[in-house]
């Protein structure tokens, strides 16, 4: 078996900057990212419902959802979701994200996120997030090769409630979390 691969030079310059002037971002306020699909089995609802959490705590974090794929039908559920939870002024859906620019977003983020619980590799995503030098916060299923406190924040399959924990706990220890990136 041969797994998923990542071009390590591809991360090695994005420009932060220019993706939040692009996307209207504030520039100081902490960013969680989150990339790839927005299909359901991505559980970006547990994102949403997590990020509640990290705005009680952290009111001016900002949440960014850099998708892959066109999917107006996803977009459009999950920003109805943002705007039932109270939280779509604190959220920023981009889709169809060209890979050329993935580093530009990675070097934007101050934490990377996988909400998805269950997967049965190596989501590619975290690879991108290792690969750009990011702390990630994950569940325990969709981060297999990571180390709770070493190089990766794991918390219990399906608990959001953690996840937003997690999310928070390294937004406010800044060198915890640039030791974790660096490991990762």
């Amino acid at each position: 078996v041969v797994p998923a691969g990542v071009n390590l030079d591809m991360f090695a310059s994005g420009d932060g900057a220019r993706v939040k002037v692009k996307h209207g971002l504030p520039s100081k306020a902490p960013l969680v990212l989150y990339t790839g699909a927005f299909e359901a089995f991505q559980r970006i609802d547990y994102l949403l419902m997590a990020m509640r959490r990290v705005l009680k705590s952290l009111p001016n974090a900002h949440l960014l959802l850099a998708g892959s794929i066109f999917n107006p039908e996803s977009s459009a559920r999950y920003k109805a979701m943002a705007k039932e939870f109270e939280i779509e002024q604190s959220v920023t859906f981009v889709e169809a994200v060209p890979l050329a620019e993935l580093a530009d977003y990675l070097a934007a983020a101050d934490v990377t996120v996988v909400p998805r619980p269950e997967c049965p590799g190596h989501p590619v995503k975290l690879l991108n997030y290792m690969a750009a030098g990011k702390a990630t916060v994950s569940f325990k299923g969709g981060a297999k090769g990571l180390h709770h406190m070493y190089n990766g924040y794991l918390v219990n399959d399906h608990d959001y409630d953690g996840l937003g924990d997690g999310i928070v706990f390294l937004l406010e220890h800044e060198s915890l979390r640039l030791a974790i990136a660096s490991k990762a």
